[in-house]
């Protein structure tokens, strides 16, 4: 998604701030797992047979620092759906839908 590069009403704007939000908090992420696992961007300097996500995953959990993701909310990604399911919907027409549906308040 790209934000409104004029924002005309409230919805807009309140949806630029949260993508722009959203936007800090994935990049954060990137960062802690490239520092984390510092071979993640330039790849593995090892045969793939004796490397493995799970080692990497359970070692996180042994140390207590991995967070479960929320559950989903199942009401929320059906009010996203696209407003005309049966046709393909343009991109900006989608972003209307949503800044309007949650942001317009």
């Amino acid at each position: 998604m790209v934000p409104y590069l004029i924002p005309r009403t409230r919805a807009e704007e309140n949806f630029n701030k949260a993508l722009c939000r959203t936007g800090v908090t994935i990049e954060q992420a990137f960062g802690i797992l490239k520092r984390r696992f510092p071979s993640l961007p330039s790849g593995l300097k090892v045969q793939p047979d004796r490397v493995c996500a799970t080692i990497l995953h359970n070692l996180g959990i042994d140390k207590r620092d991995i967070v479960d993701p929320p559950p989903v909310n199942r009401r929320l990604m059906d009010e996203v759906a696209l407003p005309d399911a049966g046709r393909r919907t343009e991109g900006k027409t989608l972003r209307d839908h949503i800044a309007n549906t949650f942001f317009g308040h």
